[in-house]
């Protein structure tokens, strides 16, 4: 599935002031996935740290996929993302 947006054709023109408030809803979205990225790669090395200090041999190589799975809805990128995302933990 491509999670393409497509705009419709008969796009009005957008006002400057139209056009600030995008882009200011779009940098506040980019503030929270920053956010939520740090968040989530805490939680990992956590979660790594642990498993780590209770012995578990256990590889976390289904647990990656799983996340490589997910965003792959978002396509090809989306399977990038996923991949980034368990390197960043790893880091």
């Amino acid at each position: 599935m491509n999670a393409a947006i497509a705009l419709p054709e008969n796009e009005r023109l957008i006002r400057e002031s139209e056009l600030e408030a995008l882009c200011a809803g779009v940098e506040g979205i980019d503030a929270r996935i920053l956010a939520a990225i740090i968040k989530r790669t805490e939680l990992v090395r956590r979660i790594a740290h642990a498993e780590r200090t209770a012995g578990r041999t256990t590889s976390s190589y289904q647990a990656e996929l799983a996340v490589v799975d997910r965003f792959g809805s978002l396509g090809r990128e989306g399977l990038s993302l996923g991949r980034l995302l368990n390197r960043l933990a790893k880091t």
